[in-house]
């Protein structure tokens, strides 16, 4: 089909530019007021954990020393009446099981200034891991940088480092399960040995036709070993703790438990998970699974400090990741030589994903046109595609066919 008036033709590429510039006001402004938002959250969480540096790094390496040398894991205070989970840290008290204990043995010869180099080596690695799952995700290099800048340098994971939390370590396990899905076994297995709820990460691993065998084999052994260790006294103690502790939080998000009345708050919050959890397994979205696996980890939990959300973050990247390089493509214009480029079309994005196959290379002529916006699974002006990761590049109808022919002969050899 040939075009009979370039010169309308160039107008209406004209006036689509406009209206293009025009839509991208509001949202520079929005990106504006995200930028500041997340300034003002950085500059907050870093005057708010500075009295608390490495606050539950020392409780960790204390319990320690504590399981080395037969002594108490818990306080006398956690044993004899209610208490508050923030007067358990600087090595006062313990909120975790007898497992973790024996998993923070390592850290018991170190001093603060040894410990604290551990976190950050952790955070470290976090801000390496969340690049790397950017560039798989089909990211630019320097937009993957942006990414990784604002996810490691948010006020969660600042909380997480400076304080010394074990959550930036579970984070670092979440990213390698997205990287590596056939280790998340193995890596939600040591996380649930100290808090229990990553162990949601099993379900990752199911996902992906993962065996469990080595996963479970290794939590049965450190279990047996802690055992050993202190004794069913030991776990009684810590299942004592467990139940007099009280939050003590003051972030600004509060867990389901405390929105609601005890009792309520915990099966509000456990039921919630289990929800998620439920999308994680039958979404056929993996990144979107994986933002609810993430969330699944925090929600049964009796309060979420800051630091408790660097692990959706975390695992929200992925999706991040894949909008920002679905906007990318989309706002490429066709620029196959002899042609003029009257809209947007979007083009095949790099599918990274282990389970995504892309769809066919674009070809000379509209057809390959069609062909890479379909392979892109993205729809486009009444093309009938979906943008998820498993949509199958091939429309779904004829009468969808028939548009997607109308739009992309708009741009044909004059």
């Amino acid at each position: 089909m040939r075009l009979h008036n370039p010169a309308a033709l160039s107008g209406i590429s004209r006036a689509g530019l406009k209206l293009a510039a025009r839509r991208l006001r509001p949202r520079r402004w929005l990106a504006a007021g995200g930028v500041a938002l997340w300034l003002l959250d950085l500059v907050t969480q870093i005057a708010n954990v500075l009295p608390f540096w490495m606050d539950d790094a020392q409780s960790y390496a204390a319990a320690g020393r504590h399981l080395l040398a037969g002594q108490p894991l818990y306080a006398p205070f956690q044993l004899a009446a209610p208490y508050l989970l923030g007067d358990a840290a600087w090595g006062l008290g313990f909120v975790y099981p007898p497992t973790a204990a024996l998993l923070f043995v390592p850290l018991a010869p170190l001093g603060p200034a040894a410990v604290a180099l551990v976190f950050g080596a952790a955070w470290v690695l976090f801000a390496l891991l969340a690049f790397r799952v950017a560039r798989r995700s089909g990211l630019e290099p320097r937009a993957s940088a942006l990414l990784t800048l604002v996810l490691t340098f948010s006020g969660p994971a600042i909380n997480a480092v400076s304080s010394g939390n074990v959550n930036i370590m579970i984070a670092d396990a979440l990213l390698a399960s997205w990287l590596w899905p056939r280790s998340s076994g193995t890596l939600a297995v040591l996380g649930g040995l100290i808090k229990f709820f990553p162990v949601a990460g099993l379900v990752w691993t199911l996902r992906h036709h993962g065996s469990l065998r080595w996963p479970i084999a290794l939590g049965l052994g450190i279990l047996a070993a802690s055992i050993l260790a202190v004794g069913t006294a030991g776990w009684g103690d810590f299942l004592t703790a467990f139940g007099h502790g009280r939050s003590s939080s003051f972030y600004y998000l509060p867990s389901p438990t405390q929105l609601l009345e005890p009792g309520i708050g915990q099966v509000a919050g456990y039921g919630l998970a289990l929800a998620a959890l439920a999308g994680a397994w039958r979404l056929r979205d993996e990144a979107a699974a994986f933002a609810l696996l993430g969330w699944a980890m925090i929600l049964p939990a009796p309060d979420w400090w800051s630091h408790y959300l660097v692990v959706p973050l975390a695992a929200m990247l992925p999706w991040a990741a894949r909008a920002l390089t679905t906007r990318r493509h989309l706002a490429e214009p066709v620029t196959q030589p002899g042609r003029r480029a009257t809209a947007f079309v979007p083009t095949q994005p790099e599918l990274h994903s282990r389970n995504v196959s892309p769809g066919p290379k674009p070809k000379s002529g509209n057809l390959g046109v069609r062909r890479a916006a379909r392979g892109a699974g993205l729809g486009f002006v009444g093309g009938g595609g979906r943008a998820d990761a498993t949509y199958t590049p091939e429309f779904k109808d004829e009468g969808a066919h028939r548009r997607g022919r109308r739009v992309y002969a708009r741009s044909t050899t004059p």
